[in-house]
C-alpha cells in the first residue's frame, strides 16, 4: 500500500494550472503554489487557419516552488524520497497537456 497520496488538480482545458499535493495519512505535506507548472506543448496556426496542437508535459515553471519542493524532499527518508519522486512524476505524466486549451 502506497504511504503517500500525489495528486495534481490541473485539468483540461488549463491543465498547466494546478496544485501538486502530497499527503500522508490526510495531512498535507506539500502543496505547490496554483501555477508553479508550464506546459512544454504549443498550440498554433497554418495559413488556411487549421489549428495544430501538440501535446507537451508538466514542468516546474515556479523556482521558488521548485526549490522549496526539493528542500522538503531532502527532508524525508532515502526510501521515502524515492517512492514521492516516483510518484510524482508518475502523477504529472498522466497529466495530458497540450497549451491549447487556453486558446
Amino acid at each position: 500500500m502506497d504511504r503517500f497520496e500525489i495528486t495534481y488538480t490541473g485539468s483540461y482545458p488549463s491543465a498547466c494550472i494546478g496544485e501538486l499535493i502530497i499527503k500522508e495519512k490526510e495531512v498535507i505535506l506539500y502543496r505547490s503554489g496554483k501555477y508553479a507548472f508550464r506546459s512544454t506543448g504549443s498550440v498554433y496556426f497554418k495559413e488556411d487557419w487549421q489549428e495544430v496542437v501538440e501535446e507537451g508535459e508538466l514542468i516546474w515553471m515556479d523556482e521558488q516552488a521548485r526549490q522549496e519542493y526539493i528542500t522538503w524532499l531532502h527532508m524525508l527518508s532515502p526510501k521515502k524520497r524515492e517512492e514521492v519522486e516516483r510518484r510524482v512524476k508518475e502523477e504529472l505524466e498522466s497529466v495530458s497537456v497540450c497549451c491549447g486549451g487556453c486558446v
